[in-house]
């Protein structure tokens, strides 16, 4: 019983070690939010990103490996870690979606998605390489979550989108950022037809481009159907000039070269929860929880 209670008041103490530890860590977010200029993004644009992935995966690899219980492993594995994490980042997610504060791309944002992602990573590294039950599983949902996390945080700084309106009269390579910068794009597009289809009321239902490209190629547009330019570019339909016979459309180009890194993190995501639904929880936490179902110690 004595050894119950000083191994609880141990744990007791390392958590709020660990809360004081992450409370200086925001806080010096907090700092960084509220004193300096914008986060800078273009500055980790590739290859910046791609070798700070690199290292940071060498990095936590051999940390793991060479010292397994030293107190930054124990920090980044440890459970009070993945509870004050998930709960700043739901605190995070709500507050931008009711206030737009603080932005995907400011500095909190970054010393948040930076720690999850190491604290995911550490946690990878801990259970992906030892005998435990259910480890495809485990191996699967993690490093979905890992790949999820690694193509929208790394791969930010390399989107861009632009917009450009293609007219029937001659073919087009100018287009326009958001702060209505120009960029000539290495293909033309030409606007050859376009189509709407009205509901009863007069409502539009359905419109389609019928796109040149580069004066060879046939292509057609419609709205949530993109056209894949590259493996790292798509073509978007998203407004026309609203007229019986529309003779212009505008067209938006989406960069994401880290998308296909996102969708196969997603992808692995989803094959472990089906994994997880059919197989069930472990042996020793299904038994926990029956013993807790009938008043018993957990």
């Amino acid at each position: 019983m004595q050894k119950k209670l000083t191994g609880r008041t141990s744990t007791m103490r390392t958590d709020k070690l660990y809360i004081k530890i992450w409370g200086v860590y925001f806080g010096v977010a907090l700092l960084f939010q509220l004193l300096l200029p914008d986060f800078p993004t273009s500055f980790f644009a590739f290859p910046v990103n791609a070798a700070l992935v690199l290292l940071t995966l060498v990095g936590l690899w051999l940390l793991r490996k060479e010292k397994p219980f030293s107190p930054v492993t124990r920090l980044l594995a440890s459970p009070s870690t993945t509870l004050i994490l998930m709960s700043l980042l739901a605190v995070s997610c709500l507050c931008l979606g009711l206030t737009s504060r603080p932005s995907p791309s400011s500095w909190w944002f970054f010393f948040l998605l930076a720690a999850l992602f190491l604290h995911l990573l550490m946690v990878f590294y801990a259970g992906a390489f030892r005998r435990r039950p259910h480890r495809l599983r485990f191996i699967l949902i993690h490093g979905g979550l890992l790949l999820a996390l690694l193509g929208g945080f790394a791969g930010a700084p390399d989107t861009a989108e632009w917009r450009l309106p293609v007219g029937k009269e001659r073919p087009t390579r100018q287009a326009y950022t958001s702060q209505y910068g120009k960029i000539r794009l290495p293909h033309s597009l030409q606007l050859k037809d376009f189509n709407v289809t009205y509901y009863a009321n007069g409502m539009p239902q359905e419109f389609l481009a019928h796109l040149l490209l580069d004066n060879t190629k046939n292509i057609t547009l419609s709205v949530n159907h993109p056209y894949t330019l590259s493996p790292g570019d798509d073509l978007y339909l998203v407004d026309y000039e609203h007229v019986a016979e529309p003779r212009f459309c505008v067209i938006q180009v989406v960069r994401q070269p880290w998308k296909y890194v996102q969708s196969t993190g997603i992808w692995l995501l989803l094959a472990g929860c089906v994994m997880l639904f059919a197989q069930g929880l472990p042996t020793g936490m299904a038994r926990k929880e029956k013993r807790t179902e009938k008043g018993g110690q957990p």
